[in-house]
């Protein structure tokens, strides 16, 4: 007859990597920090496709009208402005998510 493996640990025994025995390594709090994590690197590609994009349309209208640099730092500046209106709207949909304990 072949013998069980049986883990001798008590159950309230602290593993090293944080979690106790039992408890499953994708946790609620590991997908929430997760799920921000992906949020807010999202958040900076925004400001960065906001910047490029002013950029590569406003050369594109100097090159069409002969204004060049004019246009090229007038759609640079409203792509920043995009960029950062991008990151007030992240700052805010925190704190209501915050408020109504979403991320509790």
């Amino acid at each position: 007859m072949h013998s069980a493996h049986v883990n001798k640990t008590p159950l309230n025994h602290h593993r090293r990597d944080g979690l106790q025995e039992g408890e499953p390594i994708m946790n609620r709090e590991n997908r929430r920090a997760l799920r921000e994590l992906a949020y807010y690197s999202t958040v900076g590609l925004q400001v960065a496709f906001s910047i490029f994009i002013g950029v590569f349309i406003g050369i594109f209208l100097d090159r069409r009208f002969d204004t060049s640099p004019i246009l090229m730092f007038v759609f640079l500046l409203l792509g920043t402005l995009a960029g950062f209106r991008n990151i007030g709207l992240a700052i805010r949909k925190t704190r209501d998510a915050d408020r109504k304990g979403w991320f509790k």
